[in-house]
């Protein structure tokens, strides 16, 4: 017997029917109850054998991880409690469909996720929006007997809003009025629905109509539960003259509520009943009403006939503001029902011209999203009134049922996930176009196996990723297969491809800024697949469409091969130079002809031309699409992920990451908490003694890799950060762990700062070097060494790294660092002579340099240095030649000038702020809307 097993179901067990008995759920919902109970018991503090408490979930994440986190509990709700799921999927022209699904919860999937019950479809679904009515449980009877109701529409007409409250008022007047049988007090509870036993009403239409629960997108963004009032009953019909405004106690005046999912008693004192002595007592009436949310439209048919003296089945009103029905009653009304309170006491003194009379004006709230209008019928109709409110629905608001990026769940990781996963349906769609979309291109033929077992056939793997908008929106969600190249036989035939630059793509965006160039943005369908296989490759059939006698024979570059980057890029060379294009040596995915630039980053391709040149620009995308399948972007906006923003009328160009650094900081939790205003301390740190785990090590380096990769993009101010972090990258400590959140959070918080291009005034050239070192700054006495290149203003090219070898000085140590800033001064030359702009600022290109010593050994005539170093001694002989023939120039500058300081150092907030100018970053949070 295994008594420890025994105990927890014992455990489970007690903990399930409590939660069943206590919800009043049907029985046959044990199974949910079970997973429930496992579920709480799980996050509920545990006490063991030896005296501590310990939280179950959180201990077996320790144990696995290493990393002790706190339990989010914020997801728990009462168990068994109403659940209001908005429908999607409504048609447009169905304006009076329901807008939410009734459920109750049964369980939790995630933090986010619910397991919802729905007794019209008696199933349970997962649920990711929803609103909980915690003070409501599941009533049996509610779904045995579901009676019809039938109505008369009748015509309408528009009224101002700050009409309704006094036709209001007046409507409740007149039915309380006609009101009779007072004689015993008594509660009738209007349902939603009643059948003519009840009243006595023609036939005209019934209404069965059942919403349609959500199923695989749940949006409840603006969504409330049903609201209720009570009003007098229909069987009222007169009150004694007897009873006057100052007779009724104000215990006895209730007003309306909005308060969501509550039932409101408006009272209505009947004729007074006099004891033998005290004043007369009032017998009280309360009828609840049921009305439904303001997002929940009533159907036109359900308005009643001017002439049928039926009450009003619903009304919507704002839930943003709780309302009281106003007093101003007609003269003869010999009570008032509503808000009836005893005529106003002056005392003596006080002059009548301070008395403020008459109906005060109600006002709705400046957020309110109510049309401005209602429609309601004829004032005479008691019962159109109230049923004007079911025409105000709420316009719905932009992106409402949308999902953003950050309340998304993780992408599966494979089919088995997928299949699962709240989006299933989706995900198994997108797989199934993808297969299709590969079988219409002749990507594969599928066939027997090979009996040759030398012959390798790869399996296949599913890749599913969201395809978000510019505002990080869901747009799509996409299946791509890949094979498995890592496990392809591994031979000597070349397979590297080249990839565009990103200090390239910053170049030409510079250009586009200062000379006002036009873009144009073509997206490559399914890139790859454009190119043919020159070899056999076998490949399993993809899971989900599997068949264990057949495989698939490629004939494409299907995505995954190690051949496929290859492939496409000499099929893209072919393409481009038949149609007069030349690639530029120094990057081979940049592309020139005649004024127009033409460059790509695997499937992304971007034309930039002159306003001069759109017709020949036109041209090349029609002779590109009859080559390829290509998808018209238009201008540029973004690009790899860059937010590129323009002002053609200041001749100005922002590049931007925003969007991929707020997706960093969530993806790692680090989204609140402190701001900072420099990337790390000035103080550097040391290596950790001790071992981090190998969970720790993980995560460390994916933080740090998340980060480099925004600092070689468009964030040189933390480049020397994300430098300085990577040197911990095999055995992190504490204080690296703390730094690199650091260094996270700072670039969410500076997300909005962009490179900034524009043409340049004045003597100032378009094109800056700037070189700088830092002697023997590290702990094995290597030195750190910078450089920075800007173009037309913005930073297009930097360096933030640790010399290779160990010098002996600090002229040393700035001759290497300049000696690399020749040679990408050297590089950029030849660059931008590939794209017809000459450098003609100076007769040699300038590097700025802080060390006078290191600038008199290059400049003067008689060299001064004495190094025992070889390869030192290289670097300054090679630099001197290039100085004396005119190929570079170097010049002096303060170091409070050097523009590369803070590629050498860490800055305090104050100097790390002036280094962020001269690197050309500027704040464009108002220029993003």
């Amino acid at each position: 017997m295994n008594s420890y097993a025994e105990r927890s179901g014992g455990v489970i067990v007690l903990a399930s029917r409590s939660l069943l008995q206590d919800s009043l759920l049907p029985r046959s919902l044990w199974p949910e109850a079970v997973h429930a109970a496992v579920y709480i018991l799980n996050r509920s503090p545990t006490r063991l054998p030896d005296g501590r408490w310990i939280i179950p979930q959180q201990e077996f994440h320790r144990l696995g991880t290493g990393i002790q986190i706190p339990i989010n509990l914020s997801n728990l709700r009462i168990y068994g409690c109403r659940t209001y799921v908005r429908i999607q999927g409504i048609p447009q022209s169905d304006k009076m469909h329901p807008r939410a699904e009734i459920g109750y919860l049964t369980g939790y999937k995630t933090t986010n996720v619910w397991r919802v019950w729905f007794p019209r479809l008696n199933a349970v679904k997962l649920v990711r929006d929803a609103i909980f009515d915690e003070n409501l449980s599941f009533q049996h009877h509610e779904y045995t007997q579901r009676p019809t109701l039938e109505l008369v529409p009748e015509a309408t007409e528009v009224v101002q809003e700050d009409e309704l409250d006094t036709e209001l008022e007046q409507a409740l007047q007149r039915l309380s009025a006609q009101s009779q049988d007072l004689a015993t007090p008594q509660t009738q509870a209007i349902p939603s629905t009643f059948s003519q036993t009840q009243r006595a009403v023609t036939p005209q239409e019934s209404i069965e109509k059942e919403p349609d629960p959500a199923e695989s997108e749940f949006s409840l963004a603006h969504s409330e539960p049903p609201i209720a009032v009570s009003l007098p009953s229909p069987s009222m019909r007169q009150l004694t003259p007897s009873s006057t405004p100052s007779q009724i106690p104000s215990e006895h005046i209730h007003t309306l509520s909005a308060t969501s999912g509550k039932t409101v008693q408006v009272s209505t004192p009947p004729a007074p009943v006099r004891a033998s002595s005290g004043p007369p007592t009032y017998p009280q009436l309360a009828i609840p009403i049921r009305l439904p949310s303001v997002h929940e439209p009533l159907p036109s048919s359900h308005i009643p006939r001017s002439n049928q003296h039926t009450a009003p089945l619903t009304a919507s009103m704002p839930t943003q503001r709780t309302p009281g029905v106003p007093g101003s009653f007609p003269a003869d009304t010999p009570v008032p029902l509503i808000n009836s309170q005893p005529p106003h006491q002056r005392q003596e003194g006080i002059s009548g011209d301070n008395v403020v009379e008459g109906k005060r004006k109600r006002r709705p709230p400046t957020d309110s999203y109510l049309a401005s209008y209602f429609t309601y019928q004829n004032e005479e109709d008691q019962d159109g009134v109230l049923a004007a409110f079911a025409t105000a629905i709420s316009a719905p608001r932009p992106d409402q049922h949308r999902k953003h990026r950050d309340d998304l769940p993780p992408e599966p990781q494979n089919w088995k996930q997928a299949v699962s996963h709240v989006f299933s349906e989706g995900w198994l769609a997108a797989a199934g176009l993808e297969i299709e979309s590969l079988r219409m291109r002749g990507t594969f033929t599928t066939g027997r196996r090979p009996q040759d077992r030398s012959i390798q056939v790869l399996p296949l793997t599913w890749v599913f990723t969201y395809k978000f908008d510019s505002n990080g929106f869901l747009q799509k969600l996409k299946a791509r297969i890949c094979v498995r190249g890592d496990l392809q036989a591994i031979n000597s035939e070349e397979k590297r491809a080249a990839t565009l630059a990103a200090r390239t793509a910053r170049s030409i965006f510079a250009l586009v800024a200062s000379f006002d160039l036009e873009t144009m943005q073509l997206d490559a369908v399914n890139a790859f697949l454009n190119s043919n296989l020159d070899e056999e490759v076998y490949t399993q059939m993809p899971e989900g469409f599997t068949d264990r006698e057949s495989c698939w024979k490629l004939n494409k570059a299907l995505y995954g091969l190690r051949k496929s980057p290859r492939l496409w890029q000499q099929e893209a060379t072919r393409v481009l130079e038949e149609l007069g294009f030349q690639a530029v040596p120094e990057d081979l995915c940049l592309f020139t002809r005649s004024g127009i630039i033409v460059f790509f980053y695997v499937d992304d391709i971007v034309i930039v031309y002159h306003r001069s040149k759109f017709n020949e620009a036109s041209q090349l995308r029609t002779q590109l699409q009859k080559h390829w399948e290509l998808r018209d972007m238009g201008e540029a906006t973004w690009f790899l992920g860059i937010r590129i923003l323009r002002d053609r009328q200041q001749y100005k160009l922002w590049l931007c990451q925003d969007s991929y650094f707020s997706s960093v900081a969530a993806r790692y939790h680090l989204s609140s908490g402190r701001k900072y205003h420099s990337p790390l301390p000035v103080e550097r740190m040391a290596a950790f003694i001790g071992q981090a785990t190998a969970s720790q090590i993980h995560e460390y380096q994916q933080k740090v890799g998340s980060a480099l990769y925004g600092t070689i993009i468009t964030r040189p101010d933390a480049a020397k950060s994300a430098s300085h972090l990577a040197e911990f990258l095999t055995n992190p400590g504490p204080q690296h762990l703390e730094a690199v959140d650091r260094l996270i959070r700072y670039l969410d918080s500076t997300r909005y700062f962009a490179l900034e291009f524009h043409p340049m005034h004045g003597l100032e050239p378009a094109l800056q070097f700037a070189s700088d070192a830092s002697f023997s700054d590290h702990t094995d006495r290597k030195s750190s060494e910078g450089y920075l290149c800007k173009l037309f203003g913005g930073a297009v090219d930097w360096k933030a790294g640790k010399q290779k070898t160990v010098t002996t000085s600090t002229t040393e140590a700035e001759l290497l660092a300049l000696s690399e800033a020749a040679k990408s001064a050297l590089w950029w030359k030849r660059l931008l002579a590939a794209v017809n702009l000459e450098y003609q600022d100076s007769e040699a290109m300038e590097i700025q340099c802080d060390n006078a010593q290191t600038v008199g050994l290059l400049t003067k005539e008689t060299p001064q240095l004495s190094t025992k170093l070889r390869h030192v001694d290289i670097h300054h002989h090679w630099l001197r030649q290039a100085v004396q023939a005119g190929e570079i120039a170097i010049r002096w500058v303060p170091t409070k000038d050097m523009a590369a300081d803070g590629l050498t150092k860490l800055l305090p907030a104050q100097n790390h702020s002036r280094f962020m100018r001269a690197l050309g970053l500027t704040n464009i949070q108002h220029l993003i809307k």
